[in-house]
């Protein structure tokens, strides 16, 4: 039987999406990137995930995009404004943040019962809706060891899966918030000012600035002057949100740390095509 080739599975995977059949597109992505992995499939997964509303999913893909990106291996053009929308709905949605730590492990790879078996992952922080959630580790040298949490809202959880403990000291846990609110708050508040200074820069002051160029070549200083002023404004908003986005952020991190029992959680924020990202990870 003849097998499609990669780039034939894309296609058909984008024929699919553009259908609105999101689930079957996933499935021949995956086939397709099982054959030659790329920055630009591993994007299209997440994509076809976020539009299925499975955020957390859509978000580990997109995580994965960016690992692959090389000289030779570009994010697609679309990426970034698609993020900036899976930011704000990952934020929105009743989704626990679940900071992973594995302990005695040599590269371990990690399975949730929430993602699909396909989909392994190195420890990170993943997003989980409400509900029991059992873990697989697995590591060289090691059997495989399994831990099950409930998640019963979206505060932040921080689990530590020790190997060398072995399965009979890995029991089901109930996930109690070590954080307080009042950090996670500020720090949702920090990415919003973020998400809102890349706005601001994508739209007004990029807008401003292209007016101010075109006046220049040929000189037209009517046209400049109209902008001048514009644009120094649109550049005041967009560092001070910037700015003002970092810096709430890392003051919630210190809050939330300081009511943590075990390592602080981690924020980003990913947006690139006209805004920078954000990035706060605090241990301690």
């Amino acid at each position: 039987m003849w097998a499609e080739d990669a780039d034939r599975l894309q296609s058909r995977g984008e024929q699919l999406a553009k259908d609105g059949q999101f689930g079957e597109a996933i499935d021949v992505f995956k086939a397709a990137d099982a054959q030659e992995p790329t920055a630009e499939r591993a994007c299209l997964i997440g994509l076809a995930y976020g539009r299925r509303n499975l955020y957390g999913q859509a978000e580990l893909f997109f995580d994965l995009c960016h690992q692959r990106v090389t000289d030779g291996d570009k994010l697609p053009s679309w990426v970034a404004g698609v993020e900036a929308q899976l930011i704000e709905r990952l934020y929105a949605a009743n989704l626990a943040p679940v900071t992973i730590t594995v302990k005695h492990a040599k590269k371990p790879r990690i399975v949730v019962t929430a993602f699909a078996s396909d989909e392994d992952f190195a420890p990170r922080t993943i997003y989980l809706p409400p509900g029991r959630h059992v873990f697989t580790v697995t590591s060289r040298g090691r059997e495989p060891v399994e831990k099950a949490i409930v998640v019963k809202d979206s505060e932040p959880i921080d689990l530590v899966i020790d190997l060398r403990a072995g399965k009979g000291d890995a029991p089901e846990t109930s996930a109690d918030p070590t954080s307080s609110t009042l950090g996670r708050n500020v720090i949702i508040a920090g990415a919003g000012l973020f998400i809102g200074g890349a706005i601001v820069h994508g739209t007004w002051y990029r807008s401003e600035r292209y007016e101010l160029e075109a006046a220049q070549f040929p000189p037209d200083l009517v046209r400049y002057d109209a902008h001048a002023d514009s644009y120094r404004q649109a550049r005041y908003v967009t560092v001070g949100l910037y700015a003002a986005g970092a810096i709430t952020a890392i003051i919630g991190v210190v809050l939330h740390s300081n009511s943590s029992r075990e390592d602080a959680t981690t924020v980003s924020v990913a947006p690139t095509t006209g805004g920078g990202i954000l990035s706060v990870a605090w241990s301690r």
